[in-house]
């Protein structure tokens, strides 16, 4: 069994299809399918079934996915190892757009202050990415707004962000909330996006909606008076074209977690991360206490 040949198949099983794995690898499409069929006389079994929609995984290439991910990881690590480039000096952190905009920033700052010898990589993508990224071992530990459900990862760290409804400067009232378009992410994943379409729903408020695919479009969107949003209090507070619209308790807070793959070895770099993650928690509580 070669490495390359678990590659070329983990790819397979990620794309869901022969072709677009290919595509992504530069291969001709008959090499990607003699190779997996190699592995397939290899192992006596089939790993692949074939249908319109693409390819999907036999229950024994489900087993074989879950060692090829392992063994593609560890000889990625002893590669990097030999190579000076220890794990033990770059750390690999994924976040959507909104959460590497709001609270990504001052926490790898806080960071990179006490470990300024680890190299720092900043991935966004949308939820699903970041968590397939995580299982394939590209990225270290990722912020996202659900819980891990791979067994191969888990939840370290949970923070609750403030969001609020967001408007241009001239809308005052609920009622002119509720006659605007809603500005939203196009991920169907993206909490706010949830969030939002559920308060309209709730206040029968219209069901126009403007999708963009930036967090700096939405922003620009609502600036201009082209309909309303929802986004986290800190990533819009001091902008004085836009006005901050408190919600209920219902609709007024998401939860974020820090979720890590449970293999790393207790010196991986994202293991201080997270320490330092609660040691800001606990200052801040301590803070809103001594404010009270």
């Amino acid at each position: 069994m070669e490495i390359n040949d678990l590659k070329i198949f983990k790819i397979v099983a990620y794309e869901k299809s022969i072709s677009k794995a290919a595509l992504k690898m530069g291969y001709v499409q008959s090499n990607v399918t003699l190779r997996i069929k190699a592995l397939e006389k290899e192992l006596e079994t089939d790993l692949l079934i074939r249908h319109n929609k693409g390819i999907s995984l036999t229950d024994d290439g489900k087993r074989l996915l879950e060692y090829a991910e392992q063994i593609i990881r560890l000889i990625d690590e002893a590669k990097s190892e030999f190579k000076g480039i220890c794990s033990n000096n770059y750390l690999k952190i994924g976040a959507t757009q909104v959460m590497a905009a709001s609270i990504a920033p001052k926490w790898l700052k806080k960071y990179s202050e006490g470990y300024p010898d680890v190299i720092l990589s900043l991935k966004t993508d949308n939820q699903i990415n970041l968590v397939e990224q995580i299982i394939r071992g590209e990225l270290d530990g990722a912020f996202t707004n659900v819980k891990p459900k791979h067994e191969s990862m888990s939840e370290a760290f949970t923070f609750v962000e403030d969001i609020a409804i967001i408007s241009s400067v001239e809308i005052k009232a609920t009622e002119e909330l509720l006659e605007k378009p809603i500005i939203i992410n196009s991920n169907n994943d993206c909490p706010y996006r949830s969030i939002l379409e559920k308060w309209v729903y709730i206040n029968k408020g219209i069901q126009r909606i403007i999708e963009v695919d930036s967090l700096e479009a939405i922003i620009k969107f609502v600036e201009d008076d082209m309909g309303i949003s929802l986004l986290p209090k800190n990533l819009i507070k001091g902008n004085d074209k836009i006005k901050i619209h408190e919600l209920a308790n219902e609709f007024n807070k998401v939860a974020i977690y820090f979720i890590k793959r449970k293999d790393l070895r207790r010196d991986h770099p994202v293991n201080d991360f997270i320490k330092m993650l609660f040691k800001e928690d606990l200052d801040r509580s301590k803070r809103l206490k001594e404010e009270e």
